[in-house]
């Protein structure tokens, strides 16, 4: 897990990064609504789906020691799990990369006002699943 202050660089060094040049972004939601917000507004909302998938998959391993491996017994969770590893590995790679001062892909940073959106609804389905074990 990143430390608190360089996690909160590493995110604003993909906000100031990820969109040079443009003073609002347009977030594109799965179920196909488009939100602009400013780049301030973008560079929270990142920062909050951010640590909300961090909070669910410290849950997610939490309930994996606490009840046994719970992909092995409930094949959604194991669904939710994986589509929630591909939704927000954009982000995850984009944060590592900036917290180890690697750059990041242009195509990726472009990605994120698409990936974000996708990786807050794929943790949120996840984390619809965990109360229930």
């Amino acid at each position: 897990m990143l430390q608190a202050a360089g996690r909160r660089a590493a995110l604003g060094a993909v906000m100031l990064a990820a969109l040079p040049g443009c003073t609002s972004v347009a977030l594109h939601y799965p179920d196909g609504r488009v939100e602009r917000r400013s780049r301030d507004e973008f560079a929270a909302y990142v920062e909050r789906v951010f640590r909300y998938h961090n909070r669910v998959v410290d849950d997610l391993i939490v309930a994996t020691v606490l009840y046994g491996d719970p992909a092995a017994e409930d094949t959604e969770l194991q669904r939710a799990e994986r589509t929630m590893v591909r939704a927000c590995q954009p982000l995850n790679a984009t944060v590592s990369a900036r917290f180890e001062q690697r750059s990041v892909g242009l195509r990726t940073r472009l990605a994120l006002p698409r990936t974000v959106p996708a990786c807050e609804q794929a943790t949120r389905h996840l984390d619809s699943l965990l109360p229930g074990m």
